[in-house]
């Protein structure tokens, strides 16, 4: 009998002490989501793969690639779902997976965090509006799930604009409102995730040394652009919140700030267009967006690149007013290029966007792998796997020299173990010159080979 007490507590033991990941509906309380797929990478790793079971866990009888930290990325994807990507560390934490959205201008927040502190709240303010826990409803917005006892979610969905209106989206702690002057966030491990046309647009992950019961994430300002806030403040009253974020000091400022995890603010070059990923096939096509005005007027243009021939697959802009009456303002602005879906579609692009990876990347087990220009060349580099010529740099204007090309960083296939690099080109311009994004691409098998 003794025997059996004992193998009965191993047993609770060892299956306590399971690593976890639980999947949850953004916009449905407490419900479940079963048979998503999760994606575990890491550079220089085979990719692990696992299956949220009927209660929307994932089990692990230890983190799936050895560690969990940030050099891992968990990609959750399920049909009907926005595919979520995650930088880690993942374990034993809650993510919610954002439903399909119907409307085309539509924008979801998702706020996920650990057990503590129990009662985080999601506010959204615009106008005369502030929608949180004690006001669910507002005009063409809402607070879809509501979470008191840790982890989260919590979910607000924008379904239309109200026109003329600065928003401004942040995160008050509850448990802690009382207490100002503190580090209330630090062990929150707290996260927040933009979907935007059911693409992942942004994640912000909470600052540990943010002073301040409030922590303010970003505006959306009249015309739809984001621009990154992420700073820290106090508020003791949660009614109290709406008003203190539309104040100046908040929808004013449009500086860079250090800490956003941001897939558009990451990559805005200081001189050109801003570049950014919008998605990949599983045959090493790359497609992404640019904004720019050097045609005299603001331009989306859309591009596919085959990164295994080179090849450039797909081209199309939008400059100026479209038929709609809307003027491209930004990469957000990428769907104006007429029937652009359908194209995207017809190439296998999946849609993914996430943050820019910078050189040189620690790919584990003391490997360093960098791109760097050499003369009239791109290369890769590894410190275990030697180089590769990513191609010759053509387009550098008489004015300007090889030292002036920018390496702007990468982004990885979720597919395979398939690179895009991003690097900006000096061009001829009236006066000086200008700079252009190019794409190139590698693979980081053993030589780098195509």
């Amino acid at each position: 009998m003794k025997r059996h007490v004992v193998l009965a507590a191993l047993l609770v033991a060892a299956a306590a002490s399971a690593e976890k990941i639980k999947l949850l509906s953004a916009t449905v309380k407490d419900k479940a989501v079963p048979e998503a797929n999760l994606t575990f990478q890491a550079a220089g790793k085979t990719s692990v793969k696992a299956t949220s079971d009927a209660s929307g866990v994932a089990s692990f009888e230890k983190p799936p690639m050895g560690v969990d930290d940030s050099t891992v990325t968990l990609i959750i994807e399920k049909t009907g779902f926005s595919s979520l990507v995650v930088q880690c560390p993942c374990m034993n934490l809650t993510y919610a997976m954002s439903e399909n959205m119907t409307r085309a201008g539509g924008i979801r927040v998702v706020l996920n965090w650990g057990p503590q502190p129990p009662d985080l709240d999601s506010h959204l303010a615009y106008g005369d509006q502030h929608i949180y826990f004690n006001a669910k409803k507002g005009d063409k917005a809402n607070l879809d799930v509501d979470d008191t006892d840790g982890n989260g979610p919590e979910t607000v969905t924008i379904d239309d604009w109200v026109e003329g209106k600065d928003y401004v989206y942040s995160v008050h702690n509850f448990t802690m409102k009382e207490k100002s002057g503190s580090k209330t966030f630090a062990n929150s491990k707290a996260k927040v995730f933009v979907y935007k046309r059911n693409v992942q647009q942004r994640m912000y992950e909470v600052n540990p040394d943010g002073v301040g019961n409030l922590w303010v994430l970003f505006r959306i300002d009249k015309d739809g652009t984001f621009h990154d806030i992420n700073r820290y403040a106090d508020v003791s009253q949660e009614g109290a919140v709406g008003a203190f974020t539309l104040k100046d000091q908040f929808t004013k400022s449009s500086a860079p700030v250090a800490g956003v995890v941001g897939a558009f603010k990451d990559v805005v070059l200081k001189k050109g267009p801003a570049l950014v990923e919008l998605g990949w096939s599983n045959k090493g096509r790359f497609a992404y967006v640019t904004f720019d005005y050097r045609s005299g007027q603001p331009c989306v243009t859309v591009g596919v690149q085959d990164l295994v021939t080179d090849a450039s697959l797909l081209s199309e802009k939008q400059c100026g007013p479209h038929s709609s009456g809307k003027t491209p303002a930004s990469v957000d602005d990428w769907q104006l290029v007429d029937g652009i879906e359908a194209k995207l579609q017809g190439l296998d692009i999946q849609p993914v966007s996430r943050p820019l990876g910078r050189f040189p990347v620690d790919m584990g087990g003391g490997e360093k792998l960098d791109v760097k220009v050499k003369a009239d060349e791109l290369v890769a580099s590894s410190s275990k796997k030697g180089s590769k010529i990513l191609g010759k740099i053509s387009d550098i204007s008489a004015k300007a020299e090889q030292k002036d090309v920018g390496i702007e960083g990468y982004f990885k296939s979720p597919f395979e173990e398939r690179v895009a690099v991003l690097y900006a080109v000096p061009v001829n311009k009236e006066g000086g010159y200008d700079y252009i994004v190019k794409v190139s691409g590698f693979h980081l098998k053993v030589g780098f080979k195509k």
